[in-house]
């Protein structure tokens, strides 16, 4: 995750680009909670984050990470 948001370059990384680097197109069911876990384990560790972090899609909140 760390290094998808670095090539970022302080740009929103999508929710469903992290799940398909992190689980390769196979989300677990709670993918939604597992993504904001570490999102804040990151945070914490780095002291601060600028900006946002990723944009949330409903297609991982269903396990899915098909976009429309």
């Amino acid at each position: 995750m760390l290094s998808l948001l670095i090539a970022a370059r302080g740009g929103v990384v999508p929710v469903d680009r992290i799940a398909d680097e992190l689980w390769r197109g196979a989300p677990p069911a709670k993918a939604m909670a597992s993504l904001h876990a570490y999102v804040s384990n990151l945070r914490r560790a780095l002291g601060w984050w600028p900006g946002p972090v990723f944009a949330e899609h409903a297609d991982v909140a269903r396990g899915s990470t098909a976009t429309s």
